[in-house]
């Protein structure tokens, strides 16, 4: 079957499919070097970025062949950005990849409006059809909030994150991580009115607060918790222009 003919397909199927992001993959092998390329698709529609496809493309991948694997560099090619495939353990994979530009917030009347939450910052990272982060003081006011998502979708093609800083209670303190937040995303313009997992935003989110955080050219190890109903945990490294991300993946038979 032809590539065009297989995206389509990949893109009808989706549609017809309300729960997994479908994904078309290409294999090519240069000397030790694998390349993949991939297409995401979800509720009939192409997804630009799709950080939970890639951690999924990198459990497999290892999975599939780990000998081949274990000892190349698996370089992934996807619609807008080039990343690398990386694994941390049996049951953790992730990939590397570097972030959208972060730029001046603007407009805060209006996703104070849209949030019903207090915000004290934020940032539009990448284009018009990208993210907008917005940050609150607590992540109780994270956890409670209730969108207006018509607004939203009426207001800016952007995708929302509502993210801040995780303050520590016994069950989640931790001294390896330079800093924890929370974050929700929502991007109902997509067909997605709440994301469970999103490893995208979570790159955009660590680059974020790496740079407000104050880390400069150094390095931090952030801890994410995703207040979806289903929730999600995910850990990154993350330097100046560079952000490795890690999740962990359920295997079903």
């Amino acid at each position: 079957m032809a590539e065009k003919n297989i995206t389509e397909w990949i893109r009808q199927y989706s549609a017809h499919n309300t729960r997994d992001i479908c994904i078309a993959l290409w294999i090519k092998e240069a000397g030790a070097t694998y390349y993949l390329r991939a297409i995401f698709c979800q509720y009939g529609r192409y997804i630009l970025r799709c950080g939970s496809g890639n951690i999924a493309i990198a459990a497999a991948v290892y999975r599939v062949a780990p000998q081949v694997f274990r000892s190349s560099i698996v370089g992934l090619e996807t619609p807008v950005e080039s990343l690398v495939l990386v694994k941390k353990s049996a049951t953790e994979f992730g990939y590397r990849a570097y972030p959208c530009p972060l730029r001046p917030f603007s407009c805060s009347r209006l996703w104070q409006r849209i949030t019903g939450i207090p915000l004290v910052g934020g940032a539009f990272s990448g284009g018009p059809r990208d993210y907008v982060i917005v940050e609150t003081q607590h992540h109780a006011f994270v956890r409670d909030m209730v969108p207006l998502l018509r607004r939203l979708c009426t207001y800016s093609a952007r995708a929302l994150i509502v993210t801040a800083p995780f303050v520590d209670t016994p069950l989640f303190t931790s001294t390896r991580h330079s800093m924890q937040y929370v974050m929700r995303y929502f991007a109902p313009q997509y067909g997605v009115n709440e994301d469970a997992a999103t490893g995208s935003a979570n790159i955009q989110l660590m680059h974020y607060w790496h740079k407000r955080g104050g880390y400069g050219g150094g390095s931090s190890v952030m801890l994410a918790h995703q207040l979806s109903k289903e929730g999600a945990v995910m850990e990154g490294v993350c330097s100046r222009s560079l952000i490795t991300l890690f999740g962990r993946v359920n295997f079903e038979q």
